[in-house]
């Protein structure tokens, strides 16, 4: 891996540890770690692309369009919010890090981890004889984080993820 990946990745794992641990603890993400994630993300690209990052933008306003969008109509159906707004600005930040091809490996791992994390929680109190609290707030931001954290990885190793080998990077 190039110096300048590494340099990223400890600076990506510097602001998604403290987000991370700072929502399990408080369930909120501090917007100011979260305009951290979008400069940080900004600052790759233009990087990478050795120019301005416009299509990283549209896609990270996309991004977070879309997790509001999805926010308003849980809303609307269920009458309480499923995400936070922290968990929103995080996804549209995120957006910055990776290519819009591979969205489905970052919500897959975004996801499919959060589920992880509910099953084993459901197993540790029904073996402590706890019931499933099925109206318990969950922290998302650790999961975009690992989510986030992981498509990057693979992006830069160069394992095959979604990206055609030509077009948009």
């Amino acid at each position: 891996m190039p110096w300048i990946d590494l340099a990223f990745a400890v600076a990506l794992l510097a602001v998604l540890v403290p987000i991370a641990a700072i929502d399990l603890r408080a369930m909120i993400i501090p917007d100011r770690l979260t305009l951290a994630l979008a400069a940080l993300g900004l600052a790759w690209q233009a990087q990478a692309l050795r120019a301005v990052p416009l299509g990283a933008i549209l896609f990270s306003a996309a991004l977070f369009a879309g997790f509001l969008l999805l926010r308003a109509l849980y809303f609307r159906l269920r009458g309480v919010a499923g995400l936070g707004l922290g968990d929103v600005k995080m996804a549209g930040a995120a957006g910055l890090w990776f290519s819009p091809w591979n969205l489905p490996l970052f919500l897959f791992s975004a996801s499919f981890s959060a589920l992880v994390f509910v099953l084993v929680s459901h197993l540790v109190r029904a073996r402590a004889g706890d019931g499933m609290d099925k109206g318990a707030r969950i922290p998302f931001g650790p999961f975009i984080a690992a989510g986030l954290f992981l498509t990057w990885t693979l992006e830069r190793s160069g394992f095959p993820t979604f990206v055609p080998d030509r077009g948009f990077r």
